[in-house]
């Protein structure tokens, strides 16, 4: 599902570089954070949901990893995006922050927005 959802954010999103990758991370936030299947999820088994959400050994963080830097490096490739870090480190960089707004209301007690989470993607990507 996570690749799925990825990909048709990709095929929607115009742009390049930076703004490309935070509109796709973007999205792809917003609907992690709208389901009604990963809030049920959640609710049912906070512990566990967030272990299979979050943690490399299941296939949702590896997948997303592997996505975000394959988006990376094709940005780079076609010139319009310069990395001061190795893609694979800046993809899980944003990986893990992607996570960490997603599920702020289970981890962290607090409400996350879209917006704080595009600064804060914009400070790695720019």
């Amino acid at each position: 599902m996570v690749a799925r959802v990825f990909q048709e954010n990709r095929e929607a999103t115009i742009g390049n570089g930076a703004a490309r990758i935070m509109a796709i991370l973007r999205g792809q936030l917003s609907i992690t954070q709208e389901s009604t299947a990963v809030k049920t999820y959640i609710e049912r088994d906070p512990r566990t949901a967030l272990e299979v959400l979050t943690k490399h050994k299941y296939h949702v963080q590896r997948t997303l990893i592997q996505l975000i830097e394959g988006l990376i490096v094709e940005e780079v490739e076609r010139g319009n995006l310069a990395l001061r870090i190795e893609p694979s480190t800046l993809a899980y960089a944003l990986t893990r922050l992607m996570e960490a707004f997603a599920y702020a209301d289970v981890v962290a007690g607090r409400t996350a927005s879209l917006e704080e989470s595009t600064n804060v993607f914009a400070s790695l990507l720019t």
